[in-house]
C-alpha cells in the first residue's frame, strides 16, 4: 500500500565483545515516539498529527 506506514519497525545489530570480570552497561540509545492516541490506541485517518519524539539513554563516545 503506498504511503502506508508500519507500526512495528525492527533493526538488529551485531558487535564484537570480549570477556570481562564485571558486567557493564552498553551506551545505547532509544528513541521513543509518544503521539496522542484515542482509547483504542488509534490516531486519526486521514489527517496529519505530529508525532513527538523522545530520546533515552546515555550518549557518551565508546572506548
Amino acid at each position: 500500500m503506498p504511503g502506508a506506514i508500519r507500526s512495528t519497525q525492527v533493526a538488529e545489530w551485531t558487535f564484537e565483545s570480549r570477556y570481562v570480570a564485571e558486567s557493564a552497561a552498553l551506551p545505547l540509545l532509544t528513541v521513543r515516539f509518544d503521539p496522542q492516541l484515542d482509547g483504542l490506541g488509534q490516531l486519526p485517518a486521514g489527517q496529519t498529527v505530529p508525532l513527538p519524539r523522545r530520546l533515552n539513554g546515555e550518549h557518551r563516545p565508546c572506548p
